[in-house]
């Protein structure tokens, strides 16, 4: 299965920001929960599933052009935080 060429972008610009601005803040309390990040504005999201990551985020009107930009990640203690 091809993984579309946006979703591969989106992705990488979430695990930026992840390791740039929220590792180090979230994993020492929020170890095995999920965050959702809007790779936009850098918002997040944190939920210990990914669906309720995901909630407050699916009530909030998306852009017209494109759709959501998120990227959903588990926080763990590893390299590799991506569900």
């Amino acid at each position: 299965m091809m993984v579309h060429k946006q979703s591969k972008t989106i992705a990488r610009k979430g695990e930026g920001i992840y390791h740039a601005r929220l590792k180090k803040l979230l994993e020492p309390k929020y170890h095995g929960w999920c965050v959702a990040i809007e790779v936009e504005s850098g918002n997040y999201f944190l939920g210990q599933t990914t669906t309720e990551a995901l909630s407050p985020h699916i009530q909030i009107p998306m852009p017209k052009k494109g759709g959501s930009l998120n990227t959903v990640f588990r926080i763990t203690l590893f390299n590799n935080p991506t569900v």
